[in-house]
């Protein structure tokens, strides 16, 4: 029985319910019937085996293991079970969970590459569940679309001020890497060119999530998420409620800088978004600006170069990029 268990206890670690099967199998027929009568099963066996033997030993989880188990193995095996962190932490983790795990730092390195893993910045993961993120891809942008940088030259924000009173629906395309701040800070040049009471800066990510958290659908949102093909328009209605409730603030006279829009497309609310463009055509909001990250090419604007709108002259877009190493940093405030 004892090299039952010890065959058992071979690294990987097996489960407790494979180590009291194989132990109780090592019986003979005059052994097991003799533990039954007593009312000994298979795991009153393994706890009194290993109690006999300081070989084997029990890890967090119940596994059976033989010490000592070399760093690369310990960290292969925790490798889908354990959170990414640095080289440190998971071999800290490694020696927690295992007895006899040993380990010189400078080795760690290799011995994380052996095991699997891959390091993302500062911290080391498994590729399967956390896999690389792919390398930014440029949005394309026809060449007929005018870029401006951040900095005294850029002429966007008088542009845009001086149609405020014909109002419309403009856009802005931006860096993805760079879209959560060049919206914010183009909102706030409009704010001290035209005045704060006349720009809102939307954010239009912000409010559909708070408006899902509101509602009794907001514990559903990982199952859908999950799904291969959510059908998103399950959400629809309070979402959409929501939009047409913020636009309310949007009046003739006035900016609203719709920013952060990706949830439109992850969202299928594109038809929204084409909707309020045919309205604000008119100027009935004022001077709408879409400011999204993403392309313009193909007579499309492309949402994270991912979900599209058709691009009209009349919104006369813009290609929006980060400054550059000697551009100033702020938008160019007439």
């Amino acid at each position: 029985m004892l090299q039952a268990l010890a065959s058992a206890a071979a690294w990987p670690p097996a489960t407790r319910r494979a180590a009291e099967e194989a132990v109780w199998d090592a019986l003979d027929d005059n052994h097991e019937d003799a533990l039954v009568r007593r009312g000994a099963d298979a795991a009153v066996l393994l706890d009194a085996m290993l109690a006999l033997t300081v070989d084997v030993r029990l890890d967090p989880s119940g596994g059976v293991y033989t010490p000592p188990v070399p760093i690369r193995d310990a960290l292969a095996f925790l490798r889908s079970r354990i959170q990414p962190a640095d080289a440190l932490t998971l071999a800290r983790e490694a020696e927690r969970q295992f007895v006899g795990v040993t380990f010189d730092e400078p080795d760690l390195p290799q011995a994380l590459i052996d095991a699997g893993y891959v390091l993302v910045g500062p911290h080391w993961q498994d590729p399967a569940r956390f896999p690389v993120p792919a390398p930014e891809v440029a949005p394309k942008v026809d060449a007929g679309i005018a870029r401006q940088r951040l900095g005294p030259e850029a002429m966007l924000v008088a542009d845009l001020v001086a149609h405020v009173r014909t109002g419309g629906f403009r856009v802005v395309a931006l860096s993805p890497g760079d879209a959560h701040r060049l919206g914010p800070a183009l909102a706030d040049a409009l704010a001290q060119s035209l005045g704060a009471d006349r720009v809102t800066f939307l954010d239009v990510d912000r409010l559909l999530v708070d408006t899902l958290k509101a509602t009794p659908l907001w514990s559903l949102i990982p199952y859908y998420e999950a799904a291969p093909a959510p059908d998103w328009r399950i959400v629809h209605a309070e979402a959409r409620a929501a939009l047409d409730a913020a636009m309310v603030a949007a009046v003739p006279g006035h900016i609203t800088l719709l920013g952060n829009p990706s949830l439109l497309g992850a969202l299928s609310l594109m038809d929204w978004l084409g909707g309020l463009y045919d309205r604000a055509r008119g100027g009935r909001y004022g001077l709408v600006v879409l400011a999204m990250p993403g392309g313009v090419h193909d007579g499309r604007v492309r949402l994270n170069e991912r979900f599209t709108l058709a691009h009209t002259p009349d919104m006369a877009a813009v290609y929006l990029e980060a400054a550059g190493p000697h551009d100033s940093s702020r938008i160019d405030r007439p």
